[in-house]
């Protein structure tokens, strides 16, 4: 659970970066 939460954090940084 905690591994999914900071998927989604780095995955929306990615989508900034992108």
């Amino acid at each position: 659970m905690k591994t999914q939460r900071g998927y989604t954090l780095i995955e929306t940084l990615v989508a900034m970066l992108i």
